[in-house]
């Protein structure tokens, strides 16, 4: 990256969002390295309520989309088309940047030509509890990391681990690369990350930018969470076989538990197993989504609309 002023605009696809939105655009505005814009792109259901969007302005665009228009991948793709900025920062409606040095310390990583994607470090909000702060601290450490091409055999999956909760992208790179992919049902990030990595391009965890985000799902909702993310791996099998697993999800569950012991949450330790084995449940589930009936799988899918969208499509 040269000396030269670089734009960034910030891209957040929303759906009936709270008050975090407000949130997340005021600490946007403030920040070191204030955007050029800010896309919402913003899907409307029957029962929309547009109290907690902000009022388009010169800065802030909304961009409203019906609900079977949406998709991970392409709903980020067209606010994508609306920039002209160097860097797109892309974003969810409820993940908030802890300081106003977030877009500073993201544009930090480009200094490599190199370097498609950098992401933020997520933080859990408190109210969210012990198990969701410690599943943030496995999944997004204190340390930067670079990723790359020759470090795909040693971090196996992990190489191409890229949240969009909090990314930023080199504009004319991501175009080059393909853009995100279509009809995703999820996982548009990770996938995307895959074809940096294969082209030999890099990745930047950035530590240092940091978001509030994380979640307090009922079991019902982990679970088809779950089942969709199995669906997309599935659905791009052999891309994610390039990846070895290297037992991600079993360091995981062993970090969570040995944490909670220590701290003597034996409660939360019972809870913690009850929330893997649904997520392994729904997982297990997912691989299986081509033999069961659409009926069923709409009902055991989170993103119930992916379906619907693609049902109509076959009518």
């Amino acid at each position: 990256m040269t000396d030269s002023v670089k734009h960034i605009d910030v891209i957040i696809p929303t759906f009936c969002p709270d008050e975090r939105l407000a949130a997340l655009v005021k600490k946007l505005e403030s920040q070191t390295v204030r955007p050029d814009n800010i896309w919402i792109i913003n899907t409307l259901t029957d029962n929309s309520d547009k109290k907690n969007l902000p009022n388009p302005n010169d800065f802030v665009h909304v961009l409203n989309i019906g609900q079977y228009e949406f998709d991970h991948g392409a709903t980020r793709n067209l606010g994508a088309s609306k920039s002209t900025a160097d860097y797109l920062l892309f974003m969810t409606q409820d993940a908030v940047p802890e300081n106003y040095t977030l877009i500073e310390n993201l544009l930090n990583k480009f200094s490599n030509d190199n370097v498609a994607v950098a992401y933020a470090r997520q933080i859990a909000y408190e109210d969210d509890g012990l198990i969701e702060r410690l599943t943030r601290e496995f999944n997004y450490p204190d340390k930067d990391q670079t990723k790359t091409f020759s470090t795909k055999k040693v971090l196996g999956i992990k190489s191409c681990f890229c949240s969009n909760v909090c990314a930023m992208y080199d504009r004319s790179l991501f175009f080059s690369l393909g853009q995100f992919p279509k009809n995703m049902i999820f996982n548009e990030d990770m996938i995307f990350a895959s074809k940096v990595i294969n082209a030999k391009l890099a990745i930047e965890y950035a530590s240092k930018a940091v978001v509030r985000h994380s979640h307090n799902y009922p079991l019902s909702k982990l679970f088809r969470r779950h089942f969709d993310l199995s669906v997309s791996q599935t659905q791009n099998k052999a891309l994610f076989a390039e990846f070895s697993s290297n037992k991600e999800g079993v360091k995981f569950v062993k970090y969570v538990l040995r944490e909670l012991w220590s701290r003597k949450e034996f409660f939360l330790c019972i809870k913690f197993i009850v929330q893997s084995a649904v997520k392994f449940a729904g997982h297990q589930t997912g691989k299986l989504y081509r033999i069961l009936p659409l009926s069923v799988v709409v009902k055991l899918s989170l993103n119930k609309n992916f379906w619907r969208k693609s049902l109509q499509q076959l009518l």
